[in-house]
């Protein structure tokens, strides 16, 4: 059953779905790019279905889904999950499937390859890696600056293959290879360039560059000029290469805060009336003791969790009374009108704003918004009563009871992110106190 299954609110994010049966049994496990649309392409079409799809959607009762930061995470969440729980409709990780790893084997003249299968032989092994895209990429940047052979030939010190066999090797001839099969390098030579390559594997990029710029000036005062201008190439090419994918270790707890957070957020979704779930949440809070060095912060939490990245102090400027609605007005002012500072820390516009304040802040932050003809929903949270104001489907204020059980995890979300919101303004205060009598004493 289907139905109770709201698609339009899926968000457009990537993240993992966990598809349910009966008794809450977990049947499939996905990841997506974008959540929405893999998760609505179930019911696009039923006509065209496979049969393990049409099965799989005769037995599903509900999908819960995790939002991730990236598609990446989404990929290794997804076999996280896989692996633990092991869902009977899945079949990519079921016959123990791994990621590939890079292989270096044990031999005089080692060569490279990917394996999914890391054995103990002697070899050294270096990843996982995530994605087979990428790794097929780093073995094309691995050949180009670090010429190890890739073929199956047995060489020894005394073997070799018939040279009519390899003297036409395209891998030598474009620099790929260094020709161990036909005597073109020794096994110490050759041993230097699979040592440098195990350091590239092994993340030590600064050890490896040292080694290259001594190799580049020896070079060059030989007047080796084609080698030092290899190694100036490939010096460059490391410091630019794009980090190397790990694997993240996920708990279940882990996994079950994720799958919390996205209950929230969508009951978040239901209950203040939003037009979208509130992934990327802003919140402000107002610090001045007796009217002195008075501050604003804004902290960001984005798919439930905090984003420091954006987080925002402002010094108060053009109040100069203890006016806790003159002072919010000029912080929300000084955020949604400053495009110079929206560029630099490249903030988009929330889903959400939470203001650290009852009814009065609450109104103060909707004017705001309706002068810079702003559609941000607003909601605020009272210090004393703890209760949470927002505008309801009439637009008329109203507050969330606090005593209703399924409005705990809410209330717990919105009071974490207002706690954060007032302890960083708190931070603030203190800093530019210390600043003020510093400079009175002095």
């Amino acid at each position: 059953m289907t139905k109770n299954i709201n698609i339009k609110d899926i968000p457009k994010s990537p993240g993992v779905y966990i598809m349910r049966g009966y008794n809450n049994e977990i049947l499939y496990i996905g990841k997506a790019k974008e959540l929405k649309k893999r998760i609505s392409s179930y019911f696009a079409n039923r006509s065209n279905l496979t049969w393990k799809i049409s099965i799989l959607l005769t037995y599903l009762t509900r999908i819960d889904y995790i939002l991730t930061k990236s598609e990446r995470d989404a990929l290794l969440l997804e076999q996280k999950l896989i692996k633990h729980y092991q869902p009977k409709f899945n079949t990519l990780w079921r016959d123990d499937k791994s990621y590939p790893y890079i292989k270096i084997t044990n031999e005089l003249y080692p060569k490279i390859y990917l394996t999914r299968k890391p054995a103990q032989d002697g070899s050294k092994y270096y990843g996982p890696y995530p994605k087979v895209s990428y790794i097929r990429w780093l073995l094309k940047f691995i050949r180009k600056h670090f010429p190890i052979r890739t073929c199956k030939y047995e060489i020894t010190e005394t073997k070799k293959p018939p040279l009519a066999k390899v003297q036409s090797c395209l891998y030598y001839h474009i620099k790929e290879c260094s020709g161990p099969c036909m005597g073109k390098i020794s096994p110490q030579e050759y041993k230097k360039i699979v040592s440098n390559l195990q350091l590239f594997l092994s993340g030590r990029y600064n050890k490896l560059i040292s080694i290259w710029e001594k190799e580049m000036a020896s070079a060059a005062a030989s007047y080796n000029f084609e080698y030092a201008k290899y190694l100036r190439d490939a010096i460059f090419a490391v410091r630019h290469l794009y980090e190397k994918i790990n694997i993240y270790e996920i708990s279940e707890s882990e996994i079950e805060h994720k799958i919390s957070i996205t209950k929230t957020l969508e009951s978040m979704k239901s209950v203040f009336h939003l037009p979208r779930i509130p992934i990327r949440i802003e919140a402000f809070d107002i610090s001045n003791i007796f009217g002195k060095e008075a501050v604003g912060s804004m902290v960001t939490f984005a798919n439930g969790e905090p984003c420091k990245d954006s987080y925002l102090r402002f010094k108060i400027k053009t109040v100069n009374e203890i006016n806790d609605y003159a002072m919010l007005e000029e912080v929300l002012m000084r955020r949604y009108t400053d495009r110079e500072l929206t560029r630099r820390k490249n903030l988009p516009l929330p889903d959400l704003i939470l203001i650290d304040g009852g009814k009065g802040h609450l109104n103060t932050a909707l004017e705001v918004m309706k002068k810079l003809n702003l559609d941000i929903p607003v909601i605020s949270i009272a210090k004393k009563e703890e209760k949470i104001f927002y505008l309801n489907e009439q637009s008329k204020l109203t507050y969330l009871p606090v005593e209703n059980k399924e409005n705990d995890a809410i209330l717990q979300y919105i009071r974490r992110i207002r706690d954060e919101a007032h302890r960083f303004a708190i931070s603030y205060h203190k800093l530019l106190r210390k600043k003020y009598l510093f400079h009175e004493n002095n």
